[in-house]
């Protein structure tokens, strides 16, 4: 006691040295955890009760019935046989383009499946939402790496968190995997922007094990090869003074080889992977051209050649959109020339200070690389595939945001600051017509989703091998047979007709009620006739199916009307119009149990009809309302 008041000022500095400490701390930590509460707390109070009473829907029911656990998966399967069972809602004519596989997005649901042995919930939402949260965590991490300040760094977290390249993402389960992918990218990248990690073998492989299970996860991750490999070796050589050469090959080579070695065993077992739905559009869609084939160029190569230059330039003005993503999840009405505004804010900002800020040369290069990339692959691409580009594009424009208020700039930091407000309105405005306005809409899809499928899973328990019409489905789509097959029906013997609909908007709930169909059955002597009336303008589209193949063995069973609405679909590639009523004829088996599921619109509970027999129809017509 006696040495404490001897030396007072001892005790006084030690906690001063302390106080110090922790206000240096909560300095580092706080404007991070503020952007991250702040988002969390917008998504409670908009989708928060929506993701606690999730049901899944569309692609949901094939990866729930291929991938959870009670199911009793095989999980070699997720390769070799890809997504082609899980969509295939006609075994005998699978549709083409299915050679992609994504396990990891299966591995997903097989963990979450473990936790909750249940087909709904909010463990069904639990991985798109931690995704989320981690991706725009690791924004700040890599702006932070970058040079950005931690105050303007964490405004990339709102910015970022509020994008419509996430919002599909935040209310579908199977949409996961372009989040999930990106997640692991960004990851990745902040990896190899740490000090020294070009010359850490455990960083390198770390990062290239990431971007492989970025490719694992969505085949759109192949595209950032490229930009690892450029980043890469610009960061090797910025690090090596002696050997530059030998060991940028080295951390290329570390970075994207784990990645081509996983392609080369994804081939192995299954020949069809690479042959997606996204690759196979974009090569048979360059090599093909009514114009230049009248002008006498029937050569696919040529055609290519010729198509390819206009195709870049098309991606670089498209380019311009990068920070704004419109269409398809965002159903904002906002004007193409509201994002190349911000763009050019943007760019002004950066230009302004280029000279003081050479490390904005790579995520300028990032940026540029999957905007155009993305633009010449997938021009008119949904915005859940402009997730990397949005994400530089933010990264890009906070560093030089900072970097122009640390040097005193005034044009960046007038035109920094407009280009970040403007994004913060433009998010603001198409989280608002996309989350906020159809809410009621969102949490109403879930209760009639749930209702169906309780409806058709207690007509499975009555009647386990009954015959099953599904007429105007509005809930599983792509995945319909996935969804009767979760429900309990023991026998693949479904009759899955055209779904009516308002599209493309029908899936984010836009027009939900635009397209009411009425259903029409009549019995004859050695079949079920179903008819589908709906509004001229309507469109008619069929899932998971081959429809050259559907009409052919349509004709050959001897069924002029289904095969007539198939030859449709195939003419107009499932745009409409097709002439109403949709007919399809079902051949029926004589005393056996008839089940019969029939959609009026998207937010209307289905009629489900359960017959012991079909003789429980009567020779005359019914109407279902």
């Amino acid at each position: 006691m006696y040495g404490i008041v001897a030396n007072p000022m001892g005790s006084e500095s030690e906690l001063a040295v302390d106080n110090r400490n922790e206000s240096s701390l909560l300095s580092r930590i706080a404007p991070p955890i503020i952007g991250v509460l702040l988002v969390i707390m917008i998504f409670a109070l908009s989708l928060g009760r929506y993701c606690l009473h999730y049901f899944p829907y569309e692609d949901d029911f094939a990866l729930v019935r291929y991938s959870a656990v009670q199911n009793s998966p095989a999980p070699i399967t997720w390769i070799t046989q890809g997504f082609a069972k899980y969509f295939a809602n006609d075994p005998k004519c699978v549709t083409g383009f299915f050679g992609f596989v994504r396990p990891v997005v299966n591995a997903t649901y097989y963990l979450e499946s473990l936790c909750l042995r249940s087909t709904q919930g909010p463990f069904l939402m639990a991985t798109n939402v931690l995704c989320w949260l981690v991706s725009v965590c690791f924004v700040y991490g890599i702006a932070r790496r970058l040079g950005a300040s931690r105050w303007i760094a964490s405004s990339a977290i709102l910015l970022y968190a509020m994008s419509p390249c996430w919002y599909r993402v935040l209310i579908h389960s199977s949409f996961r995997n372009n989040g999930v992918a990106t997640c692991f990218l960004l990851i990745a990248f902040f990896l190899l922007l740490e000090d020294h990690a070009m010359r850490s073998w455990a960083r390198l492989l770390a990062a290239g094990g990431l971007i492989a299970l970025a490719a694992a996860t969505h085949e759109q991750a192949f595209t950032s090869l490229p930009v690892f490999a450029l980043g890469a070796g610009w960061l090797s050589f910025k690090t090596e003074t002696e050997g530059r050469v030998r060991r940028m090959a080295i951390a290329i080579a570390a970075v994207i080889g784990p990645t081509l070695l996983m392609v080369i065993c994804f081939r192995m077992m299954n020949p069809r992977y690479g042959t997606s739905y996204a690759t196979g559009g974009f090569l048979s869609e360059l090599g093909r051209s009514d114009r230049l084939t009248a002008l006498g160029l029937h050569s696919p190569l040529l055609i290519g050649l010729i198509k390819l230059p206009l195709r870049v330039f098309g991606a670089i003005i498209a380019a311009l959109n990068a920070f704004t993503p419109l269409g398809g999840d965002n159903l904002a009405k906002l004007k193409p020339h509201i994002g190349a505004i911000v763009f050019v804010l943007a760019a002004a900002a950066t230009v302004a200070v280029w000279k003081r800020t050479p490390r904005l040369m790579l995520p300028v290069a990032a940026f540029i690389l999957y905007a155009v990339g993305r633009c010449i692959g997938m021009p008119s691409a949904e915005p859940r595939f402009t997730q990397m580009e949005v994400a530089w594009g933010i990264i890009v424009l906070v560093c030089a945001l900072s970097a122009g208020f640390a040097s005193a700039n005034r044009t960046a930091m007038i035109a920094g600051v407009a280009a970040a407000l403007g994004l913060l309105a433009f998010d603001i405005v198409s989280y608002n017509a996309t989350i906020l306005k159809p809410h009621a809409i969102l949490l109403r899809r879930n209760e009639v989703d749930r209702e169906a499928f309780q409806r058709i899973r207690a007509a499975a328990a009555e009647y386990p091998g009954a015959q099953v019409i599904l007429a105007n489905d509005q809930a599983a789509m792509w995945s319909a047979r996935a969804m009767l097959e979760l429900a309990g029906f023991k026998k693949e013997d479904f009759e899955i007709l055209p779904t009516i609909g308002n599209y493309p908007s029908t899936d984010v709930l836009l027009h939900f009620a635009a397209c009411p169909v009425s259903n029409q059955i009549l019995r004859l002597p050695a079949t079920i006739q179903v008819h589908l009336f709906y509004p001229i303008g309507c469109s008619v589209s069929t899932f998971g199916r081959d429809l050259a193949c559907t009409a052919a063995c349509d004709r050959m069973e001897g069924r002029p009307n289904a095969a007539a609405w198939s030859a449709c679909l195939e003419q107009t590639m499932d745009q409409g119009p097709c002439p109403t009523p949709v007919i399809d004829e079902v051949a029926f088996e004589p005393d056996r149990p008839l089940v019969v599921v029939a959609w009026r619109d998207r937010l209307t509970v289905p009629d489900v009809r359960v017959l012991s027999k079909e003789s429980g129809l009567a020779i005359d017509s019914q109407t279902i309302p």
